[in-house]
């Protein structure tokens, strides 16, 4: 009966250190002399499993679900980090992290204005649905005169280029 009762015993304990959770941390915190300097723009979440390096991992795999939901010179600030151990093999957890998404009021006051804070807005909406890393082109572009045309096409390119997108030659 004894023995029974010593498996019982490692059971339990094996499922309560199984679930036990170290705590959300904060992280990547914004200074509170900089606070005024950004503005939070939504929040994302990511959930992983890994064997080592979870804390490591959280800011980089927030950042690229970030960049798959928003645009512009987006960072991730504040993030929260909770990780709980779901095996005891390998010490693998289970983490999942949160945080803000935040844009510099520099970046964003950067372009507000004229005709290459039009031209950034414009580059901005088109692509909220196109997936990073895809291969676009300019197909029709015209102004009254070529140069403008051509600097609008190459100012659209340079944009798009910066956000990870492939410009594709039209002909």
């Amino acid at each position: 009966m004894k023995k029974h009762e010593g498996l019982v015993l490692l059971v339990l304990v094996g499922l309560l250190v199984s679930c036990a959770s170290t705590g959300g941390t904060l992280e990547r915190a914004i200074p509170q002399s900089d606070v005024g300097n950004y503005d939070i723009i939504g929040h994302v979440t990511v959930t992983y499993k890994a064997a080592e390096g979870t804390r490591a991992d959280a800011y980089p795999k927030l950042l690229e679900e970030a960049k798959k939901q928003y645009s512009g010179n987006i960072d991730v600030m504040n993030i929260k980090v909770d990780e709980k151990f779901v095996g005891l093999a390998y010490g693998v957890t289970s983490t999942t992290a949160i945080g803000d998404v935040v844009i510099s009021k520099k970046s964003q006051n950067q372009y507000s204005a004229g005709v290459e804070g039009a031209l950034t807005r414009a580059a901005q909406q088109t692509l909220k649905n196109v997936p990073p890393r895809s291969r676009i082109a300019i197909v029709y572009i015209t102004a009254q005169d070529r140069s403008t045309t051509e600097y609008v096409v190459g100012e659209l390119e340079y944009i798009w280029v910066n956000e990870g997108y492939f410009i594709t030659d039209r002909s």
